[in-house]
């Protein structure tokens, strides 16, 4: 029976004899109705004020500095369907205790806040300068330059191994021909003439290609040294031009959540409100460097998202 009562005590705010008891299936199903019902405005909404949060930063502005006044503000507008809820199951005669009702309040606030933070996260961008040095024309050539020499160099080794692999075949049909002709075989003249004349021509023109491609290869090997020493001046920075170039990127490809948290409360934007000489109401936006300040003021503002809860309950107390 005690159990049965502190359980119903502290989730409804009454306070069960033996003779209500009975009412307790009862009233503990309408409890635990409502209390989704709880739920589901006071979220609803909160998801919806964080939603908004997305397109104006309603936690970024000036009410940043007056801690926990913003807190309170943004707590008391992502409530409304929660209060709006519990309104509507008081006139049913359906009640929570205030302890209940100011940690929910609070959890919805905080919710609420946390949505709104990760939602620009997730879809915001910013930009990121991506610097890169463009090499110069003479790089560029000498490359080229390269790249055919590197090709030429390439078809004369295919053309003096075609020679050589020919010029073996023709040189096993002649010692073929002579040692015919030392056994007294008939061997053809003309044939073996030809076949001579054609041996020549290879030798000399596999002979032509070799010195070819030595002299090639030399000239390759200082252009290599060349292009070298020129990739070494762009790598130290001496020569080439430096191309800075904006681009949107997803905030979440360059922080992790908490590390954007941290750099966004460290640095904020904000927008002076007033005259200053004849300049009328607001500034340009500027950033503020707030550094470990930042971080405290974030603290105090989870603090104050609590504090309309508490006012709450310290006015029912009254």
């Amino acid at each position: 029976m005690d159990y049965i009562s502190t359980f119903v005590e502290s989730f409804t705010g009454m306070w069960l004899d033996e003779n209500n008891l009975r009412a307790i299936p009862h009233l503990l199903f309408k409890k635990c109705l409502g209390f989704f019902l709880l739920l589901i405005g006071g979220i609803l909404f909160a998801i919806l004020i964080a939603y908004l949060n997305h397109f104006y930063d309603i936690t970024g502005f000036y009410l940043f500095f007056i801690i926990p006044v913003g807190a309170i503000i943004l707590g008391l507008v992502a409530n409304i369907g929660f209060v709006a809820t519990l309104s509507f199951l008081r006139t049913r005669g359906i009640n929570y205790s205030m302890l209940f009702l100011i940690v929910m309040s609070g959890l919805i606030a905080l919710f609420t806040f946390w949505l709104s933070q990760y939602i620009v996260y997730s879809t915001g961008t910013i930009t990121i300068n991506h610097v890169s040095r463009v090499p110069p024309s003479e790089l560029k050539q000498a490359k080229s330059e390269l790249k055919q020499m590197e090709s030429t160099l390439h078809n004369l080794r295919a053309s003096i191994e075609n020679f050589s692999k020919e010029i073996q075949s023709i040189k096993s049909r002649i010692n073929q021909m002579e040692y015919n002709a030392e056994l007294g075989l008939f061997v053809d003249q003309e044939e073996y003439k030809r076949v001579i004349s054609r041996y020549n021509s290879l030798v000399s023109n596999y002979n032509t290609n070799v010195k070819t491609e030595q002299k090639l290869y030399n000239r390759y090997e200082t252009k290599l040294i060349e292009v070298n020493a020129l990739i070494d001046k762009f790598n130290r920075g001496e020569i080439g031009k430096e191309i800075t170039e904006m681009k949107k990127e997803p905030i979440s490809k360059n922080y992790a959540f908490l590390d954007y948290i941290k750099k966004t409360y460290e640095k904020r934007s904000f927008r002076m409100f007033g005259l200053v000489g004849k300049v009328p109401l607001v500034t340009p936006s500027a950033d503020i460097k707030m550094g470990s300040f930042g971080i405290i003021l974030l603290i105090l503002k989870q603090i104050g998202l609590f504090a309309l809860p508490v006012l709450w309950l310290l006015t029912n107390r009254l």
